[in-house]
């Protein structure tokens, strides 16, 4: 594979596309041709690294469309950069990739796990945590017929990928595309397994990780299977801890008020206004299983606004976070809200 030098010339092939240097870099440290090209292999034709190579470079460049590749084909650059033996036409391309499409996941997630390692990826603590940030977002494809486009959380059509980001870094251990209707929490156990998985392999057995997640993965099943996960390493010297947004869903907000003045929590912020933070061991069901587990409630009553406007009924706002950490309750909320950050 050719090293790179940066350095001023007079040379007048020019190139608007430099950073896939880099990219070819990237491709050698993971070993992309040894890993597909033993899994995927052909007898005659373009061998399988070089079509996904390809594709990945288009997609680098922000090109998703096969035909893309097309104005590439007699680009030298791009060959080079690449360490290419050929460069696939438009329908080549879209044809192998469907071919091996149903394979090649856990081939794409073994060589993300191999470009960490084999370029010694620093993976940097929040604090005393290791953050891993579970979270999703949308792609907007409003306009378009393609398959599984649908109505997304933030009211356009497209799609709602899941995600996995680990340490101050944010490297992405985990991304899986799924239609724009799907509800956050559906189907992410299935996504929390393969992500699990790879946190023993990055991660020393000393490094303590914090799991985050918003209110959209607030589910008994969710949190039942992030206590399991810290129950089955423990035996292995490993410690995982989570802190995820609470759904109050149809709380009675004068209930918790209530508790709040029960336990003499709340204080003055200002006139018109008293915040309580409150720390309760409550009890959830998943099926015949039940656990006793830790929240995390911040209870707002405003009756007087910020403007000074006296209210004729105070306002209520509830806030929480599940957890399963022993911090003081301003110390979960500041880890969390480093959550996306």
């Amino acid at each position: 594979m050719p090293r790179f030098e940066v350095k001023q010339s007079r040379n007048l092939e020019l190139t608007s596309h430099a950073g896939l240097g880099l990219i070819g870099q990237c491709f050698e440290a993971a070993q992309v041709e040894a890993v597909l090209d033993s899994r995927f292999p052909v007898s005659q034709g373009m061998k399988t690294s070089d079509i996904a190579k390809s594709m990945t470079a288009l997609l680098c460049l922000g090109k998703s469309d096969f035909e893309a590749i097309e104005p590439f084909r007699n680009d030298r650059f791009f060959k080079k950069a690449l360490n290419l033996s050929k460069v696939p036409g438009s329908v080549w391309l879209r044809q192998r990739l469907d071919a091996i499409a149903g394979d090649v996941r856990e081939y794409t997630d073994e060589l993300s796990l191999r470009l960490l390692e084999r370029t010694g990826a620093p993976i940097t603590a929040d604090g005393a945590y290791v953050c891993l940030d579970i979270d999703t977002f949308v792609m907007n494809n409003s306009g378009t017929k393609k398959e599984d486009v649908s109505r997304t959380y933030q009211g356009v059509d497209g799609y709602t990928p899941i995600a996995a980001y680990l340490g101050n870094e944010g490297w992405n251990i985990g991304l899986e595309l799924r239609p724009g209707k799907q509800h956050s929490a559906a189907e992410t156990h299935f996504f929390m397994e393969r992500v699990y998985g790879k946190l023993e392999r990055l991660l020393a057995a000393d490094r303590h990780v914090l799991l985050r997640k918003d209110s959209g993965f607030d589910s008994a099943k969710l949190l039942f299977q992030c206590e399991a996960e810290r129950e089955r390493l423990v035996p292995l010297g490993r410690q995982l801890d989570y802190v995820i947004k609470w759904n109050p869903r149809k709380q009675d907000k004068a209930a918790w008020v209530a508790s709040a003045e029960h336990a003499n929590a709340f204080s003055e912020a200002r006139p018109g206004k008293r915040c309580a933070l409150l720390s309760q061991q409550l009890e959830r069901a998943h099926g015949k299983e039940r656990r006793t587990l830790r929240l995390i409630v911040s209870v707002t009553e405003r009756s007087i606004d910020k403007k000074g406007q006296h209210l004729i009924e105070p306002e209520v706002e509830i806030e929480g976070w599940w957890t399963s950490l022993d911090a003081a309750p301003e110390e979960i909320i500041r880890l969390y809200r480093r959550h996306g950050t």
